[in-house]
Parts: structure tokens; C-alpha cells; sequence
């Protein structure tokens, strides 16, 4: 026994040295192969080791065409029970010199009819009955089922096959085969079973063909228009952009064809195909691979280059009008046309200014800038006017339009008699209200209109002392009234001019503790009512006493003043006017 190990270790360590030289030589021999034919060592070694493993199987080879060839020579006339089998007509062909002679045009030949035939084996054929499919159908699925499974076992690989009808006629029962790991992705991701997915799966292929009929003319060009331009970006590698009107470009640049176009059919984009007849059979050939993108050869490509550079098949540009000039030259040139008002001239087309586009002189247009911009100030005056109080010396002047208007001599009391002055915020100045119905207040124009007096024709009559002594003391009390406003203890009250002042007001203010609605003949008895509600204010005692709030409003058709005195306190108790906590009327 120690014999015989030892025997064995000599023999190992011998084995282990020959192998160690053995592949010292291979080694040695492929640097030398890598030298030579400029390859790596790697590439080498998957050529080598690789030609037993990774050979084509299962090719058409030229022994199995002249055995075809030769059976059918030597079966020819032979019953069914009669004919020689592959095996024995293979032994007979060794013997025979029948293609001894064959040259290789004859071989190429004889291999193109036998593919031809293998073909049509493959190519399946209808069955006699339903049946009979079915029968075929059942043993094609138990085999495939089969080899899944056993691809999942040795390899790891997951698969599932999903058999349905192509015909609503077929008695071909659909079904779903896998292993239960590639089923899970129906539930999981698709949120219904593999079985309910093979329902719908067999619905669409029974109901494809009249889907595809009742395709209208948008979807069919937008399928059409995608079938194209996805073939070309699979071929290409990127996103090409398809011009139909140079499609010349495409083949000079990228070197695909699209062949196959139906005969019947104009060359031109899907968009310009107008009709869905014209449609349906381009889509129709797409999708079955008989027009599709095929590259050209190289020398196909060099020609069809050389051709089109020999015709002259290319687009120009058209010329510039300023070609051949220089800078200062064409600059002159576009100057001189832009202010020449004549007639035709050299160098290009007659251009407008955009004085002359609008209409007016730059005069005309200088005016009108400053038109626009004395109304935007004017607007922003009136903004600010609802806002605060504005005083008269700030306002903005009247456009030169207007003021053309008002042009004229005039006296000094009418122009006395047109001058206003300024409402402040809270504070209403001498004016009517307008005859709208929701008594919305508005200033205005003129003293005196709208009242029916004074509108006759004649002269205007002189005022007597009296009269002016009055206006006289109108404008102290205007004066007063803004004293009052300016006072900063006072504070700015709105009151709503259809409600008395509530409880919560009159406790905050109370010096607007009532208030008092009189109806007036005319505006003269307004005024001396209310002089004579501020001298009693005064004799009151109180030094808030001027009205913060003048509200007069027209009512047609009397033409009645309803006018809204706030009233301090003793004013009020003086007057015998309700509580401040009595119920509003």
C-alpha cells in the first residue's frame, strides 16, 4: 500500500511539472499569435478555447442538402412503406459519386433549394378541424410548460406563455403557463390575476382587426408618422428629424433607405396624405416589415452622394441685397432708404419712420406724449385725492386742449365763482348731489345748476351788500370747517349717509351723539341753518362744534335738500333730540 501511494505522488508531481510546461508553451505560443495579427491575449484565448463550445448548430450544411436531394432522387416512384430512410440513404450516398463533379455554383444552388424547403415545413398550415388545432395547441403549451419550468430550475430565469385566440371562430381554449414566481407580477404590479389578464389578452386579439378598421384619419396619420420615425431613430441610434421634401439628405447623411412603399401610394409625408384609403395601406405595410429602413451599402451610399452633387440638387440661399458692400456702405445705403420720401430708389424698399407710420409730424407727436402725460398725472391726483387730503396748489394742470376750452376774458367774479375748493378726506365741501337713484355722491360743476334759477336770458344780476356779506361769511366758515379738520384730536369719521349713528359710534365720538334729517325749500335756508346750528354749538360751550360732514342731495322732481347735520351733545339735548341709547327709527 505505501508502494502504491508513493507511486501515485511521483506520478502527480510528474503530471503537475508536464502540465506547468505545457502551459508555458501555449502561453508563449499566443504572445506570438498576439504579435502577429495584433490581438490581445484574451481574444486569443476566447478564440481558442471557444471552437469546440460555441459552434453554429443546427445549420444548413451541404452534406444535408445532397442527402435531401439524393432521397428524393432514389424515393421517387416508392410507396410510403417503400422509401428508404435518412439513415440509409446517407450510407448509400458515401458509395455514390453522384456529387462528386458539382462545381460551386451548383452547391450554392442546391443549398438555396433546401432552405427554400425548410421553410416551408415551418410555415404552419391550417388544420381540417378544430379539433385538430386544438389537439396541436395542447401538446405545443405541455412542452412549453415544461421547458419553462426547467429554465427556472437550472438557469434562474422567469417566464410565463399566454396562449389566446386569433378568431372569434376558434375552439382554442386561452390560457396563461408559468411557474407561480412569474405569476406573482400580475397581482402584484397590474393589480388583477394572470387569469383576468388573459381574458382581456384574448379579447383584444379576437377584436384587433375591426379596432384597426374603425381607427379614424388623426390616430391612423399619427400611428403612420411614428412607425416611420421610430424605425429610422432604431436604426440610427438617435432622433432624426424626417423631412419628406430632402429626403435626399437622409440617405447622403445617415445611409438608410426606406423601402417597400406601396406602388399605389405618392411618396410624401402621412400629414399630406389626405385620405384614410392612402393611410391604412402604408401603416399596414409597416407593421408587417414589407416598407421598412434598410441601410445602404457603401457603395451604394458613395453613388447615390456622387449623384446628387452631380445634379445639383441643392438649395441656394437666397442672395443678400447688401452683398458685395461694406459696413459703412450698406449702413448708408439702409439710412438713406429709410428717410428718402421720393419716389423708387437704389438698394431696397422705401422705409417709414414711425412718426410717419402713426400718422403726425414730430410736433404732433411731442404734443401728444405731453397730452398723455398730464392725464396720468391728473389720474394719479384723483387717487390720491379719495385718499388724503390734497390741497389745491398741488394739483396738476389741464391738458393744452382744455385749456384752449376755457380761453377767454372773463370777470373776476365768475372766475371766483368757478373756483372750489379741495375736498379732504372726511370733510365734504359745498356741493349737490346728482338726481341718480341710488344717491351715489358726486360733486358738482357749477353753483347754481340744476335748480331752474337763473337760466334765463339777460344779465346776470348785481348782488346786493347784503348778499356779498353773506358769501363773505360762507368762506369763514369754509375756513373753519378746515381749522377744525386739521385738528388732531379730532378724529376722521365716515357716517353711513342712509343710518343714524349707532350706539358703539356715539360712545367713541360723543360729540356726534345725534343727528338731524330737515327737509329745505332751497339751498339759502340750508345755509342759514346751519350758521345757526354753529352759533349755538358755540354758546354750548363746545369747541367741536363746526360740522365734519356736508351732505346735500337733490331729490327730484321737487328739487327738496336733504341735508344731515351732526351735533354734538348739548346741541342735541338743546334741540330735545332722542337718547343716544333710544331704539334706531
Amino acid at each position: 500500500m505505501r508502494l502504491k501511494r508513493d507511486l501515485r505522488k511521483k506520478l502527480k508531481a510528474e503530471m503537475q511539472l508536464a502540465v506547468g510546461e505545457y502551459h508555458a508553451k501555449v502561453f508563449e505560443a499566443t504572445e506570438d499569435l498576439a504579435l502577429k495579427y495584433g490581438k490581445t491575449i484574451d481574444e486569443l484565448h476566447h478564440v481558442i478555447r471557444g471552437i469546440d463550445t460555441f459552434k453554429r448548430r443546427r445549420s444548413t450544411s451541404l452534406h444535408n442538402a445532397k442527402v435531401w436531394r439524393f432521397a428524393q432522387e432514389i424515393n421517387a416512384g416508392q410507396e410510403d412503406g417503400q422509401k428508404y430512410k435518412a439513415n440509409a440513404v446517407a450510407a448509400m450516398l458515401k458509395k455514390s459519386t453522384r456529387f462528386n463533379a458539382m462545381t460551386k455554383t451548383e452547391a450554392a444552388t442546391l443549398l438555396s433549394e433546401f432552405e427554400a424547403y425548410k421553410a416551408g415545413k415551418l410555415q404552419a398550415t391550417p388544420h381540417l378541424s378544430h379539433a385538430a388545432a386544438v389537439r396541436e395547441v395542447n401538446n405545443f403549451t405541455r412542452k412549453m410548460e415544461v421547458d419553462l419550468d426547467a429554465m427556472r430550475e437550472r438557469m434562474g430565469a422567469l417566464a410565463f406563455l399566454v396562449v389566446a385566440r386569433s378568431n372569434v371562430a376558434d375552439t382554442i381554449r386561452p390560457g396563461i403557463y408559468g411557474p407561480n414566481e412569474a405569476l406573482n407580477y400580475f397581482p402584484h404590479c397590474m393589480s388583477m390575476t394572470g387569469h383576468q389578464f388573459t381574458l382581456k389578452y384574448d379579447h383584444w386579439a379576437v377584436n384587433r382587426d375591426a379596432t384597426a378598421l374603425n381607427v379614424g384619419y388623426a390616430a391612423l396619420r399619427k400611428e403612420t408618422t411614428g412607425l416611420i420615425a421610430n424605425g429610422l431613430e432604431a436604426k440610427v441610434g438617435k432622433k432624426v428629424i424626417i423631412k419628406y421634401s430632402d429626403y435626399n439628405a437622409i440617405l447622403t447623411k445617415h445611409g438608410y433607405k426606406l423601402i417597400g412603399w406601396p406602388a399605389d401610394i405618392p411618396f410624401a409625408a402621412p400629414s399630406n396624405l389626405a385620405t384614410v384609403d392612402k393611410l391604412r395601406p402604408l401603416r399596414d405595410a409597416l407593421l408587417n416589415g414589407t416598407c421598412r429602413w434598410e441601410a445602404m451599402s457603401t457603395e451604394r451610399k458613395a453613388e447615390h452622394t456622387f449623384k446628387v452633387a452631380t445634379a445639383g440638387d441643392v438649395r441656394k440661399k437666397k442672395e443678400q441685397s447688401e452683398k458685395g458692400k461694406t459696413r459703412s456702405e450698406a449702413a448708408s445705403e439702409r439710412e438713406k432708404c429709410k428717410h428718402d420720401e421720393g419716389g423708387a430708389n437704389e438698394g431696397g424698399a422705401k422705409k417709414k419712420s414711425r412718426t410717419n407710420l402713426l400718422g403726425f409730424t414730430d410736433e404732433q407727436h411731442a404734443e401728444h406724449i405731453r397730452n398723455h402725460e398730464a392725464k396720468k398725472k391728473r389720474r394719479q391726483w384723483a387717487k390720491l385725492r379719495s385718499e388724503d387730503f390734497v390741497s389745491e396748489e398741488d394739483q396738476p394742470a389741464a391738458p393744452a386742449r382744455k385749456k384752449r376750452k376755457r380761453a377767454g376774458e372773463e370777470d373776476d367774479k365768475a372766475a371766483a365763482k368757478r373756483k372750489r375748493p379741495a375736498h379732504g378726506r372726511g370733510v365734504l365741501s359745498r356741493a349737490t348731489v346728482s338726481d341718480s337713484e341710488d344717491g351715489e355722491y358726486t360733486p358738482s360743476q357749477e353753483k347754481g345748476k340744476g335748480k331752474g334759477k337763473g337760466k334765463g336770458k339777460g344779465k346776470e344780476k348785481e348782488k346786493s351788500d347784503d348778499e356779498e356779506e353773506e358769501e363773505d361769511e360762507d368762506e369763514e366758515d369754509d375756513k373753519s370747517s378746515d381749522d377744525s379738520r386739521s385738528d388732531p384730536d379730532l378724529p376722521r369719521t365716515h357716517l353711513p349717509f342712509s343710518a343714524l349713528p349707532s350706539k358703539r359710534h356715539r360712545e367713541h365720538y360723543p360729540h356726534f351723539a345725534g343727528t338731524k334729517k330737515i327737509r329745505l325749500a332751497d339751498k339759502d335756508k340750508a345755509r342759514a341753518l346751519r350758521k345757526a346750528a354753529k352759533k349755538k354749538a358755540a354758546l354750548a360751550g363746545s369747541d367741536r362744534g363746526a360740522l365734519q360732514q356736508k351732505i346735500a342731495a337733490c331729490r327730484s322732481p321737487q328739487k327738496m335738500l336733504l341735508v344731515r347735520v351732526p351735533l354734538p351733545v348739548p346741541l342735541a339735548r338743546s334741540l330735545s333730540l332722542p337718547p343716544a341709547d333710544s331704539p334706531k327709527p
